[in-house]
This record gives structure tokens, C-alpha cells and sequence, in this order.
């Protein structure tokens, strides 16, 4: 409370206060001062008495003591000696011979109100100084005192141990797909296959290269949550020799010659299937994406008699396409089969070619010649230079020298 509230409370001048404020040895010399608790109940209960107020200078008093209730009254405080003065000399009985009594003291001190003093001093109240625990850290005091006045010390939860880290697990798991999908690339016949199974383990190392990194990141961090260190980075050394791998696969396919292959990736299934497929398919679209060979069970009508030689292929005779084979036509094609799949394999030369071709269609000849005895049989085949281009395909065809409609074979 302010010097100016508490004289507006008791309705006399801010004078009055500050005069009796310096009367009884407080520190207020203006009306914005705070007065403590003690300070406000000794001038209220003396304001308010009504007894005439002697505003002469008094003789100096002790400054007032707040004590607690049943406790011996400290020792009073010596005045300081004004500047240039002679210290009195130190006496520990009063001057006026009291003997410390209350009843001794002067009417305004605090000492000499036992009810004041007791109503503006709090109990004391036992504070137990909280345990050590091991290591010298103090324990949480809680729940009721001990008879020894202490507090029992909650039991401390240890920490939790350090957990893998999302990030580690998912690079591992990671890992584990692009090493599944190009171990399954290598166990299946269609290019097709291969690239998709390739292009999953692509998807699946740059994953475990990006959580490996986080993981490890995270790890180093936050050693004391996290672990797994270790793991990420064997999670992303191998994460990169994958990708170099698969890097290396791929030019493996698109070589030229397998010899230039790095890594000596030519021998994998799957880098033979799939430089079968992309030669394959670079050949058909050189082709406008129309087979080599005549497709099997088309019917061709002889534009002459002539059996001209292509570079790339050798055929029974040049012919044009009939719309139908309902309508006149002198060749047919009853087969077609790939003497083999593997792209690099060396062109095996034409006699067992046509060997392979007797094998293969021997049957259906059989059956066409039995229907007709004119049915002349032929093959088609690639040439050295179009077996470089993967044109492996072989055609078993049959003719006759006279148009006719309707299928041969069967």
C-alpha cells in the first residue's frame, strides 16, 4: 500500500503519514512510497487511536523488530553516528535500563503489540531439505513428512532406451525390395518383365539412399533417442553400389558389343532378355512396327518368278500381301518360330537353320502335302546381317503354281 492511499483510508493529511513514517524510523519520504504489511497495521492502529499526534522531533528509537509469537526479541539495532562524530561507545543493556520486555518497549513499536505482531508474522513452517539420489542429483520431494521431518523421495523412471530410427528401417526395407526386384529380373524370358522389375529396384534404391541419409542424420543427432547409425550407413554404401550396378546393366543392354559391357553384365539372364527386347523393339521400329517375317497363316499372291535375295532376309519368292486367303493366292506361311532369343549369340549359318526349320514344321508339311501333292515347301530366314539386327525368326511357308483360294493349311 502507498503513503497516499493509506491517509485517504484514514481521511488525515499525507503530511501526517509521512511525519509519523519518520517518527517510527520508516523509509517513506514521499506520498508514492509502499509500505509493508508491518509498516501499514503500526500506522493504522496508531492514526486511528485519536490521541493528539506530537509532531516534535522525538528521541531516536531502535528501528522496530518484526519478531516471531514465543520468540526471544532480538537485540536492537544501533543508531549510525552522524558524520564526524564520535561512535558512542557499545553497550548491550539499554540506556534507560530495560530489560528487553515488551513491556519495556515503546508504546508504537511492534514488540509492544503482541496481537499486531503475531497477526503481520507467518509460521514458520519445517522445510526438509530434499535427499540425494546417486550421482549427487536431489530427488523430487513428495507426499507426507516423515516422523524425521523429511519428505520421501519419489522413485526416478530411467530413460527409455535409444529406439532405430524410422528413417533407418525404411532404407533397410528399401534395400530389401531393389535387391528382391533384381534378383526376380533374372529368372523371367520377357524384356518386358525385366524392365519393369528394374525400374521398381530404381525407385526402391533412391529411397534407401534418400532415408539412409536421414537416419544417419537423425542418429548422430540424437544419439541418446535414436540409433542406428551404423546401419544407415551400410544402408546407403550398398544403396549406391546398387544403383552403380543397375547403371551399369542398363548400358550393358544398349551396348553395341556385349564386350563393352561394364562389369561383365552380359552373361545375367536378365541383361540377355533385355538386350534381346531392346533390340527387338529397335528393329521393328525401323520397320515401321511391322514384323520381319510374314505373319503366320497370311496368304501372298506371286507378283513373278523370281526368287530375289534381300541383304537382310532370304525368301521363297517376292509376293504381295492377298486381302484374304478366300481370295487367289499361291503362298501361304503355316509357321513362324524364333530360332533362339539371345541377341548376342552368333549367327549360326543357313544349313542349320533349315534344319531347325524341317524339325519345327515337318508336321504341318506332312498334313499339307497329303491334302495336296502339289504343295511345294520352303523357308524363310535371316540372313548374317539381319541376324546382328535380333531378326531371328523363321518362316515355314508352302505354294503352288496355280491361284487358289481357301486356306492350305489347317
Amino acid at each position: 500500500m502507498k503513503v497516499s492511499e493509506l491517509a485517504d483510508e484514514l481521511e488525515v493529511p499525507t503530511s501526517t503519514v509521512l511525519a509519523q513514517c519518520q517518527r517510527f524510523g520508516i523509509d517513506a519520504s514521499w506520498a508514492g512510497a509502499e509500505l509493508s504489511g508491518a509498516d501499514v497495521v503500526v500506522l493504522r492502529s496508531e492514526l486511528a487511536s485519536g490521541a493528539p499526534i506530537d509532531l516534535t522531533p522525538a528521541d531516536p528509537v531502535e528501528e522496530p523488530v518484526a519478531v516471531a509469537a514465543g520468540s526471544a526479541s532480538p537485540a536492537p539495532r544501533p543508531s549510525m553516528p552522524a558524520a564526524g562524530a564520535e561512535a558512542p561507545p557499545t553497550d548491550p543493556a539499554p540506556p534507560d535500563g530495560s530489560t528487553g520486555d515488551p513491556a519495556d518497549l515503546p508504546p508504537t513499536a511492534v514488540g509492544s503489540m503482541p496481537d499486531v505482531a503475531a497477526e503481520v508474522t507467518p509460521d514458520a513452517e519445517p522445510v526438509a531439505s530434499a535427499p540425494t539420489g546417486p550421482g549427487g542429483h536431489q530427488g523430487r520431494a513428495g507426499g507426507p513428512l516423515t516422523p524425521d521431518g523429511s519428505r520421501p523421495v519419489a522413485p526416478r523412471t530411467p530413460p527409455a532406451a535409444p529406439r532405430f530410427d524410422r528413417a533407418v528401417r525404411g532404407s533397410v526395407i528399401a534395400l530389401v525390395v531393389a535387391a528382391g526386384a533384381y534378383a526376380g529380373s533374372n529368372v523371367v524370358d520377357l524384356a518386358v518383365v525385366v524392365a519393369l522389375l528394374w525400374l521398381v529396384a530404381a525407385v526402391a534404391l533412391v529411397v534407401a539412399v534418400i532415408d539412409a541419409i536421414r537416419g544417419r542424420r537423425h542418429a548422430l543427432t540424437h544419439p541418446d533417442r535414436v540409433r542406428g547409425a551404423w546401419l544407415a550407413t551400410f544402408a546407403l554404401l550398398f544403396a549406391v553400389a546398387g544403383i552403380i550396378g543397375l547403371t551399369a546393366s542398363v548400358l550393358a543392354v544398349t551396348a553395341d558389343d556385349p564386350a563393352d559391357a561394364p562389369l561383365d553384365l552380359s552373361d545375367l539372364g536378365s541383361v540377355q532378355v533385355a538386350r534381346w527386347g531392346y533390340q527387338r523393339t529397335s528393329l521393328l521400329a525401323g520397320n515401321g512396327w511391322r514384323q520381319v517375317a510374314r505373319d503366320s497363316g497370311s496368304c501372298w499372291r506371286h507378283e513373278d518368278r523370281r526368287n530375289e535375295r534381300a541383304e537382310d532376309r532370304v525368301e521363297a519368292t517376292k509376293a504381295n500381301v492377298s486381302d484374304t486367303c478366300q481370295q487367289g493366292h499361291t503362298l501361304e506361311v503355316v509357321k513362324v518360330f524364333a530360332y533362339d532369343r539371345d541377341a548376342d549369340a552368333p549367327y549360326p549359318g543357313a544349313d542349320k537353320i533349315l534344319i531347325a526349320a524341317q524339325e519345327k514344321c515337318a508336321d504341318v508339311f506332312a498334313q499339307v502335302q497329303e491334302e495336296l501333292s502339289s504343295v511345294k515347301t520352303d523357308v524363310e530366314y535371316p540372313t548374317e546381317v539381319g541376324w546382328g539386327d535380333a531378326d531371328h525368326d523363321v518362316a515355314c511357308t508352302v505354294s503352288t503354281d496355280a491361284e487358289r483360294s481357301g486356306k492350305l493349311a489347317p
